[in-house]
């Protein structure tokens, strides 16, 4: 069986990027591997880890989920930065596109959905 999909979830709402991680778990072939509450500290893990996989919302305090996926994807450019927001600003998803991001996901989405997701962005698929 090929290693699981090492995956860092990053998001300021500490309830929010618990259940996802725990949802996560559930799923096999991925592993969370880290946790970031902010911008700064999920590129300090990104270097650290390398990732195959960054889950990164969009609107957090300091740096926000762009600036943020530009600067991942620049310092780490093989780690798949998906977007997991409550945004459906269509300026914010093509911002995240032009950043780096290869996949922008809302928050309702099912766990088995977003694992589904993690998997196709590791074979180079983009996801709306």
């Amino acid at each position: 069986m090929p290693d699981a999909v090492a995956v860092v979830v990053v998001d300021d709402h500490p309830i929010f990027r618990a259940g996802v991680v725990h949802a996560l778990a559930r799923e096999p072939g991925i592993a969370v591997v880290g946790e970031a509450a902010s911008g700064e500290d999920a590129l300090a893990l990104a270097r650290e880890l390398m990732p195959d996989v960054v889950l990164l919302d969009v609107s957090m305090p300091g740096w926000d989920g762009l600036v943020t996926a530009e600067r991942i994807a620049t310092a780490c450019p093989a780690t798949a930065i998906i977007m997991l927001t409550a945004s459906e600003d269509h300026d914010k998803l093509l911002a995240a596109f032009k950043a780096g991001a290869r996949g922008y996901v809302l928050k309702g989405v099912s766990a088995p959905e977003l694992a589904r997701v993690i998997r196709g962005a590791m074979d180079g698929e983009v996801y709306v």
